[in-house]
């Protein structure tokens, strides 16, 4: 009698381990799986590595989706199969397999239900292809298209700007009151009704590397429709924005190297830190090189590019940290500062004036009526170089100044007199300034500036501007400013200018 109760006991313990057997295949292979296509779903959706690799997901999607389907059955299907065998040959009934065989199938309809792969991730772009019927089979119809692009490789090219449609193709798994939502967003460049899908991850690097105001040429497959090329490049499927640029430090100096895109960069600014603390930022567009010497017993400083990505201020290059090397410094020899010998003679036309000391002599004309005068003045030090005013010119109207300036970090000659526009057009934002190249009597190429306030202010802080700047030898450069009460006067600025003549 007890071996029947124990019998019996065993029996009614085996439909409670075949159901748990049955929720386990049907939930927690789906859950692994989910996180499975995650893992392998490509970075990028472009370019035929990309197409590779996209082929590949899609069939892992469609043969572990019919695996998953079938799991929960397998149980029942073990247990109609056993029982079908433990019979005597005389008692065998197929239909026993049979009967397991569709609750197994009942099963696998009702786990389907709340399955956590429902969506392959390829939605936009099967939608955009056409295809019908359930999911498995607008997977196999985007495998079989795929393959194609695979054999012929030919692409359609259209002009597009870069602007994107975001689609959610999200579901609920559960009943109500217990229903858990899986969100499942996709990126489609967008040409009037055309749609192209591309990767979350390509869908940040176009937004923020290409100008969405421009037109680019984008290259698609003909039978997938998914991005072949965009302007002939592809994008990296390991992106890292701190990669787009590499800041080094030399000779007191910081150097980036440039990108084909930074045009369209948001906001690429240099940022400087001084142990830790951030004490200033430097628009980073128009140049590639920034003097930047340290201070003595200051700290340690940091340096990088930040550019505005996805919104946020992102750091775009490496950090190079610099300080103040005592070790190895060396105090400079002073700067000579040879004697200002020169002569300003009175003529008919108004005055001529001579500069032995730097060979330069040029012309001022009568009207202005200067008075002028040749001191000799001493060197000015600052971090920059040095510095010398030879020239001296003052009238009720019009006042000239002329420097010599020794400027190692110069290395372009521009520089000096867009910074000086720049300065104008910050301290009056309203102001016209004309920025044109221009050659001396003796054929010496400079840059010269021309600036106009809004208006003349009453306590006469703003003035009408000429200034200029010529070479005079390496790294030293001939300043001219020139402040005048007026338009009027901008002619004899530029006569002045034209009368230059450098002694060679």
């Amino acid at each position: 009698m007890p071996k029947i109760k124990k019998e019996k006991e065993s029996e009614s313990i085996i439909p409670a381990l075949i159901f748990l057997a049955c929720l386990v295949l049907g939930g927690i292979p789906d859950i692994v799986f989910s996180d499975i296509l995650e893992a392998e779903r490509p970075s990028t959706y472009i370019g035929m590595e990309a197409l590779h690799q996209i082929h590949d997901y899609l069939i892992l999607y469609f043969w572990g989706k019919i695996l998953i389907f079938f799991l929960p059955a397998l149980p029942l299907i073990i247990i109609g199969i056993v029982s079908y065998f433990r019979k005597k040959d005389e008692q065998k009934d197929f239909s026993i397999i049979s009967f397991f065989l569709v609750i197994g199938l009942i099963l696998c309809v009702i786990f389907s239900f709340s399955s956590y792969t429902e969506r392959s991730g390829f939605e936009v772009q099967m939608k955009q292809n056409q295809y019908s019927g359930t999911s498995l089979m607008k997977t196999a119809a985007m495998i079989m298209d795929i393959e194609k692009d695979l054999q012929a490789e030919g692409t359609q090219d259209f002009t597009a700007s870069c602007s994107f449609e975001i689609k959610d193709y999200g579901y609920s798994i559960g009943g109500r009151g217990s229903s858990y939502y899986i969100s499942m967003a996709e990126y489609a460049l967008k040409s009037e009704n055309k749609l192209c899908q591309v990767s979350g991850n390509d869908r940040n690097q176009i937004e923020n590397l290409y100008g969405s105001d421009t037109e680019y040429e984008i290259a698609v497959y003909q039978n997938s429709g998914l991005m072949a090329s965009i302007d002939g490049n592809l994008l990296s499927a390991d992106f890292n924005p701190e990669n787009l640029f590499t800041l080094t430090y030399e000779n007191d100096t910081i150097y980036r190297t440039t990108h084909p895109l930074e045009e369209n960069f948001k906001n690429l600014t240099l940022i400087q830190e001084l142990n830790g603390e951030r004490i200033g930022q430097i628009v980073a567009t128009d140049w590639t090189e920034c003097f930047s010497p340290p201070m003595r017993d200051a700290g340690i400083y940091t340096a990088y590019l930040t550019m505005t990505y996805n919104g946020w201020e992102t750091r775009v290059s490496n950090e190079i940290c610099y300080q103040f090397d005592e070790e190895n410094d060396t105090e400079p020899e002073p700067e000579p500062c040879p004697e200002l010998i020169g002569t300003v003679t009175k003529t008919e036309t108004g005055l001529q004036i001579r500069l032995d000391t730097y060979s330069i002599e040029f012309e001022i004309p009568a009207i202005l009526n200067i008075d002028a005068s040749i001191e000799n003045t001493e060197l000015e030090e600052n971090a920059s170089g040095y510095t010398r005013n030879i020239f001296t010119g003052k009238g009720q109207f019009f006042h000239i100044y002329i420097d010599w300036e020794k400027l190692p970090y110069l290395k372009e000659m521009q520089w000096r007199i867009t910074d000086f526009e720049e300065y104008l057009q910050y301290k009056n934002p309203n102001s016209k300034t004309e920025l044109q190249t221009f050659k001396t009597s003796d054929g010496t190429e400079g840059y010269y500036l021309i600036y106009q306030p809004d208006e003349i202010n009453d306590d006469n802080s703003d003035y009408y501007r000429t200034a200029a700047v010529f070479p005079y030898a390496d790294q030293e450069y001939i300043w001219i400013e020139m402040a005048y009460g007026g338009d009027v006067f901008e002619e004899d600025a530029l006569a002045v200018l034209e009368s230059l003549h450098f002694m060679r």
